[in-house]
């Protein structure tokens, strides 16, 4: 992916800081904690009930103002346990997908930490979910320094995608502090660590989410490390708002069928003025299986143009 587009969705909540100034895009997160509500349910540990639809397609909606994705974080039905446990999870994952589509059509739609969270045994049932959404989202945070695990981690979800979905398009959530309950818990990646992870996403996807909890920034060498990051990402003068193409698929398909589109990866513009309410930035749209070899298939269309001209005036002069 280096010679390619990449995008950052910014998905982060501190105090003061926005990415946005950066070129990343504003992503959206639908919690667990808010659907549960819908049913009356507050209990922590349960297993995500289905609400009244009309109810949570208007969360959905709630939450769905950013420009980004719509990632909805049901962490109580992953793919995991006995096998009449992952049958049912997977129908109200369906369902969910199903409803957040028609809720907000056009919008990339995809769960978050279910990719990296999934038996091996229960991917032809994560084949089928795949067809209702739109990208993968699994959880990339660090726990500590070693880089390598860290890779490999990464290098495990893409295999798994390749296994449940080829083609359809990964985008890891990171996070500049290290994980909860760890040694360094809540601790702020350094600028070098920080800068790894970015470069090294960068080789083997298409984008990223930078997330974060509420809270002050203790540390800024990860947000200067993210400006250089973004400002070596390939710029194009050809805007356009993200959309669930530009994200790599087309949503209004993606959910019916698990054949992948052609890809579309936006990257932002930091130098274009604002053209949201919100103040989010300009992006430029490219189709990677096609805009890159635009000139060439122009060029190859004008002279096979230029041709058949020059054939239908022989043609004529031959008749008469």
């Amino acid at each position: 992916m280096a010679g390619g587009r990449f995008v950052v969705y910014d998905n982060t909540a501190y105090r003061g800081v926005d990415l946005a100034h950066y070129g990343a895009i504003r992503s959206n997160v639908v919690y667990e904690g808010y659907v549960a509500a819908l049913s009356g349910s507050k209990g922590s540990g349960k297993e995500l009930a289905l609400p009244p639809e009309a109810a949570y397609k208007n969360l959905i909606r709630k939450h769905a103002s950013e420009p980004g994705p719509v990632v909805l974080d049901f962490e109580s039905l992953y793919l995991t346990g006995a096998p009449d446990t992952a049958q049912r999870r997977l129908k109200k994952l369906e369902t969910f997908a199903q409803w957040a589509h028609e809720a907000v059509p056009g919008k990339v739609v995809g769960f978050y930490g279910v990719l990296g969270n999934t038996a091996s045994r229960y991917y032809p049932l994560a084949r089928q979910l795949a067809r209702h959404v739109d990208a993968f989202f699994p959880t990339l945070y660090t726990f500590d320094d070693n880089r390598a695990a860290w890779r490999t981690k990464l290098a495990d979800d893409l295999a798994e995608a390749r296994a449940v979905a080829p083609g359809k398009p990964v985008y890891p959530y990171l996070w500049p502090q290290y994980h909860d309950g760890t040694p360094r818990s809540g601790q702020f990646l350094s600028a070098d660590h920080w800068s790894y992870e970015l470069d090294t996403a960068r080789r083997l996807v298409p984008g990223v989410v930078i997330w974060s909890g509420a809270g002050p920034v203790t540390d800024k060498g990860w947000i200067t490390a993210t400006e250089r990051f973004m400002a070596k990402l390939p710029k194009s003068g050809t805007t356009a708002s993200p959309s669930a193409s530009g994200a790599g698929v087309t949503a209004a398909t993606s959910h019916r069928t698990s054949a992948p589109a052609a890809e579309v990866s936006l990257v932002a513009d930091p130098t274009a003025s604002p053209d949201t309410d919100d103040g989010s930035p300009k992006v430029t749209r490219l189709a990677s299986t096609g805009g890159a070899d635009l000139p060439i298939v122009l060029t190859a269309a004008g002279l096979l143009l230029a041709g058949a001209v020059v054939f239908a005036v022989t043609q004529r002069r031959r008749r008469h």
